[in-house]
């Protein structure tokens, strides 16, 4: 229940138990990608917040343990978890100006790192 009395159940959304709501293979491949992502733009550690899950540090261990970690943190079951799976949304993280010494992004939103590269919806917050 909301604090105004309303019943807020249907923003939980989807559930993976007893195989309804999302479909938890395409949830692993996403687990996946993220772990090689994460290890490709240099993260020091990487791993998931699985209630059985480990982390590994990356730059310490060889390709074959790499891969082998990527594989095992991503098969595991999703349903019966501890903690629900959740997704987080930051806003107003990008600073938005007229240079790139003190902004991240021009006044439309393009990065002054790469053109053509935008950064969407609310991300963005205008700091003139």
């Amino acid at each position: 229940m909301g604090r105004d009395g309303l019943n807020m159940s249907f923003l939980m959304g989807p559930t993976i138990a007893n195989g309804t709501g999302c479909n938890e293979k395409n949830l692993q491949k996403g687990i996946h990608k993220v772990l090689r992502i994460l290890a490709a733009v240099g993260a020091e550690e990487i791993g998931t917040h699985h209630n059985k899950g480990r982390t590994l540090n990356v730059k310490q261990v060889s390709y074959h343990e790499f891969e082998k970690f990527v594989k095992e943190e991503s098969s595991r079951p999703l349903a019966d978890l501890s903690t629900p799976l959740c997704s987080t949304h930051q806003m107003g993280s990008c600073r938005m100006g007229f240079n790139p010494k003190q902004s991240m992004v021009n006044e439309i939103g393009e990065t002054w790192e790469m053109e053509g590269l935008y950064v969407p919806l609310g991300g963005c917050v205008a700091r003139y």
